[in-house]
């Protein structure tokens, strides 16, 4: 009886979070496919981000000591330094095959605000995917009884489907970016390597593009 309880709470936040990152998307029109970034609307962008990341650490971190270890709450640790220069290394190597469409940003930060807006937008919205596709859903599918292949194969769907308005192009890299953290997740239950290796890669992406 808890443990159907526990799947049923399970999907039920799962759908919930879901349809909270992606419903907005479809109501989004085409001409609007452009992420306008100012210091005003990246300051926005993080208080719209930080109720779902709220309940995100709340969901991940309740529980014992061992469920937060299965959610990948570990300590960082000088082994995970070199992922986080691997990851770095593949997604940069990525955005230059799969490069972003030069109309799906706009990015006008100004001064050293507008940059540490830009990391701090970079770090709340790496921290939220990160701790929704790979150590929520992981971990949850896994306790559920999937099988192996769809417990890899959804999140990384999911992580995928959220990309989309950027093109095929942006899904690609989405894809093949979430398939690599999704097997180092899988493999190794560890957070924090993925969490500083996405948001440094989308803060220097969005960095770039403020300068170029």
């Amino acid at each position: 009886m808890k443990g159907m309880i526990e799947r049923n709470s399970f999907y039920i936040i799962t759908l919930l979070i879901t349809a909270a990152l992606l419903i907005p998307l479809f109501f989004q029109q085409p001409a609007e496919n452009t992420i306008s970034l100012d210091n005003r609307t990246v300051s926005i962008s993080i208080v719209k981000n930080l109720p779902i990341l709220l309940i995100l650490l709340f969901i991940t971190l309740h529980g014992t000591n061992e469920n937060r270890k299965d959610r990948g709450w570990k300590p960082l640790s000088a082994e995970d330094i070199p992922f986080i220069i691997l990851f770095l290394a593949v997604t940069t190597t990525l955005s230059f095959i799969f490069p972003a469409a030069d109309s799906s940003y706009n990015v006008s930060t100004q001064g050293v605000k507008g940059i540490l807006l830009i990391c701090f937008f970079a770090l709340v919205t790496a921290l939220s995917e990160e701790l929704f596709f790979r150590s929520w859903l992981i971990n949850g599918l896994k306790n559920a009884g999937w099988p192996g292949w769809l417990i890899f194969s959804i999140p990384v769907l999911f992580f995928a489907s959220l990309h989309i308005w950027q093109g095929w192009k942006g899904l690609l890299f989405a894809a093949i970016s979430g398939s690599m953290y999704t097997l180092y997740f899988m493999r190794r239950r560890r957070l924090f390597p993925l969490v500083f290796s996405h948001a440094i890669h989308n803060a220097l992406a969005l960095i770039f593009m403020s300068v170029r």
